[in-house]
């Protein structure tokens, strides 16, 4: 029974994770029995025209569909017809999404695709006609057997955004320093153990993904991507990096699995444009009153610390949608009392089971 438990609480661990990776943005929104989507300022960005609209991937794509035709769509709107079948690659095709496919052969003959997702297919490589496919933006080769970074992506010169999650990549090499158009990396759940310097290179970065590797130490070059949106690292720290704060565009950040005894929120004050701080299993014991300068963050996540109590300041904040405590050792009192301080907010203390 405890196995099980813990199971479940660790699936848990996982969703909130997801939910944490889906916020955009922008928002599905619904009129006439249709959906589209409106920025934070309520601007219409894509009409109200899909039977169903949702959050799509990392890099905040979001994926559509009109009758039987599927889209992804990019954060300007822009459609990229998809299809899960190779098979049903056609001339119009622009998004190909396959997992667990054996034979690619099919898919070098469409030069005109621009999204390629081949995810879950066991692969230890990636295949050398790739460098067929130059209208590449977005190439997706998560949860295979990739364990050395696959070096035929260099050749594709308008690639945009790479997502090599949960492989077994030991080493980053150089040459991906040098892809200044590149807006968006995932390296989640590899076996990285260094970041160059020269990551500063990469002026247009917007989402930077790389917790679960082994890194141990974070170049302080990674400070000076002022495009950064989106930053997810673990391993590499024992205190907030005071160099966050030059992060002015950050609004997404997920420092996890590191060593914070005491935690304070300073850094992150001036960031006007951050949401969503996640710091789970960090060892965390104490959150420092400063927390209550945060007005401008709607989602906390402080799960699996070491904390029996948070301060009163956190009362001002008072735009806080989701507060995530579980793992904690929160007394009764002191649920009632983070309740009583944050009545408006949906705190998760535990994971309720029968």
């Amino acid at each position: 029974m405890k196995r099980y438990k813990y199971q479940l609480f660790l699936i848990l661990v996982l969703l909130i994770n997801i939910q944490f990776k889906l916020h955009s943005q922008l928002n599905v929104v619904k009129y006439d029995g249709k959906l589209g989507i409106e920025n934070d300022k309520g601007e219409l960005i894509l009409e109200y025209k899909y039977d169903v609209l949702y959050n799509y991937e990392k890099f905040d794509f979001f994926k559509g569909k009109i009758n039987d035709r599927s889209f992804l769509i990019d954060q300007q709107g822009n459609e990229y017809p998809l299809v899960n079948d190779i098979n049903d690659i056609n001339t119009n095709t622009l998004a190909v999404d396959i997992k667990n496919c054996q034979n690619l052969e099919d898919l070098f003959n469409a030069n005109q695709i621009q999204i390629l997702f081949v995810r879950s297919n066991h692969i230890d490589s990636v295949f050398e006609k790739i460098n067929l496919l130059q209208n590449l933006i977005y190439v997706d080769f998560s949860n295979n057997e990739i364990d050395n970074f696959p070096t035929e992506l260099f050749n594709l010169h308008n690639l945009k955004y790479i997502d090599l999650t949960k492989n077994q990549i030991k080493k980053v090499p150089t040459e991906l320093y040098s892809m200044k158009n590149l807006c968006g990396l995932s390296l989640h759940e590899n076996l990285i153990t260094e970041i160059s310097t020269e990551i500063k290179n990469l002026i247009n970065l917007q989402y930077l993904f790389l917790t679960d590797n082994k890194l141990t130490i974070i170049p302080q070059e990674l400070w000076l991507l002022k495009e950064i949106e989106i930053l997810t690292i673990s391993g590499g720290f024992r205190q907030i990096p005071e160099e966050i704060s030059n992060l002015r565009k950050l609004r997404k950040v997920m420092l996890t699995n590191n060593n914070f005894p005491e935690i304070s929120f300073e850094y992150f004050k001036n960031l006007n444009e951050l949401k969503f701080i996640q710091l789970d299993k960090n060892n965390i014991k104490r959150i420092n009153p400063d927390i209550g300068e945060l007005k401008q963050i709607k989602y906390l996540n402080l799960c699996m610390n070491d904390l029996k109590k948070l301060p009163k300041e956190i009362s001002k904040l008072k735009g806080l949608k989701g507060l995530y405590i579980f793992g904690n050792k929160f007394n009764f009192f002191q649920r009632r009392k983070i309740q009583k301080l944050l009545p408006n907010a949906d705190i998760r203390f535990r994971l309720l089971m029968k």
